[in-house]
């Protein structure tokens, strides 16, 4: 009996240790910052980039970033002016330092986009223990978010993650709780739940996450969802179309707008609302008349010329005659100036036909060039309170 009670105390006393133990904080690990280097930017652009880094690291409670001037005194025992740009040599230089850990990287300036690449180095062995690249914009409340969102990724990856809350709409409305209950929720093939939530799903990596709802009498919805970091993705989905309405990332404990599908309906992908087409509008017949009157007119004045060069002809072969046989009178002098006159009158008819029928033949290939040609399609958006996606109009 007494055995049993001291085993029962012993155990009793191994429990409340380890819970006293599992509430301790866990101590912050010292971590040294290598100066960022600038490959393709202005270094001063690096360093403000530096020193916004060192003030999201400094404020992490599972980091104690050793100051500038302890890694400096640390630096000068080594006389290389070159060592932090040597990882092995940095590394050393942070742990003779006191440091566990080294953060290393770089800026880079590829075209209009700016990269941040970093790296966490084990300060004895010189490892490298993680690596991230995050791409940066230059508006100011976006580059401390995109910096807090790399030094916790890459110094505290256990809290890099999002959550995802899914509720249920159909026509922009939401599914009363009674007719969503039975709805069984997915995300990347694992179960997470039915409709709707209690709570959202925490600690989701973020990124693009497959999911899937399921529900009797249904075909099953399955779509991405984007996780962003330290926000709540707030997805709506209208089950008969297997699409997502709306979608809103909420930061913790701020409510959703006061209308999130009509509000946000325009910032994610839905099926495509196609317009119908504007109806072409009728062309005169104007050119192909153009075109058959100038073709016409033109065999017109070609026959017409063909016909007084031919008037010429016989002229000028009688004139050839009575010359060959010395009867030419003096009356035959006026046949001579015809010859000449139907001649040049045939040969402006030439002139007038070609123009005509290359003028009219141009017009009519035009006009059915016009009738053949294919109506092309440009996607355009479509703004209004029952639309969520890109409308198509039509070019004629």
């Amino acid at each position: 009996m007494r055995a049993a009670l001291r085993r029962a105390g012993f155990l009793s006393l191994l429990t409340i240790a380890s819970l006293a133990h599992a509430a301790q904080p866990v101590a912050p690990v010292p971590t040294a910052l290598s100066p960022l280097r600038a490959l393709g930017i202005a270094p001063e652009a690096a360093s403000a980039l530096e020193a916004m880094l060192r003030n999201e690291v400094s404020a992490m409670p599972e980091v104690q970033l050793l100051s500038p001037r302890v890694i400096a005194a640390s630096l000068a025992q080594e006389h290389d002016a070159d060592c932090l740009a040597r990882l092995a040599c940095a590394a050393s230089v942070a742990s003779r330092a006191g440091a566990r850990q080294l953060v290393s990287g770089t800026v880079s300036g590829l075209g209009d986009a700016t990269l941040v690449d970093l790296k966490l180095v084990d300060a004895h062995s010189g490892e490298e223990l993680r690596r991230i690249t995050h791409p940066i914009t230059g508006r100011e409340e976006l580059l401390i978010e995109t910096l807090h969102a790399a030094a916790v990724e890459l110094l505290a990856p256990a809290r890099f993650t999002g959550r995802l809350d899914v509720s249920l709409v159909r026509e922009a409305v939401p599914v009363p709780a009674n007719e969503a209950k039975s709805a069984l929720l997915y995300v990347d093939g694992k179960l997470e739940g039915s409709l709707p939530l209690a709570t959202p799903i925490e600690g989701l990596a973020p990124g693009r996450r497959a999911v899937r709802v399921s529900l009797e009498g249904f075909r099953d919805a399955s779509l991405f969802v984007e996780i962003r970091f330290e926000r709540t993705t707030r997805a709506n989905i209208d089950l008969p179309r297997g699409a997502v309405t709306s979608v809103a990332f909420l930061r913790a404990n701020e409510p959703p707008p006061g209308n999130a599908v009509a509000a946000l309906r325009l910032n994610v992908p839905a099926p495509a609302v196609v317009a119908a087409p504007p109806a072409p509008q009728p062309r005169g017949p104007w050119m192909k008349i153009a075109g058959w009157s100038g073709l016409g007119l033109g065999v017109v004045s070609g026959v017409v010329g063909g016909a007084l060069h031919f008037k010429a002809y016989q002229t000028a072969s009688t004139l050839n005659s009575l010359e060959a046989t010395n009867s030419l009178q003096k009356t035959d002098a006026q046949l001579y100036s015809d010859v000449d006159t139907e001649v040049s009158a045939a040969r402006g008819l030439y002139v007038l036909a070609g123009m005509l029928g290359a003028g009219g033949g141009a017009l009519l290939l035009y006009d059915h060039h016009l009738d053949a040609q294919p109506m092309t399609l440009s996607a355009t958006p479509i703004v209004g309170p029952n639309t969520g996606g890109v409308g198509v109009s039509g070019q004629f």
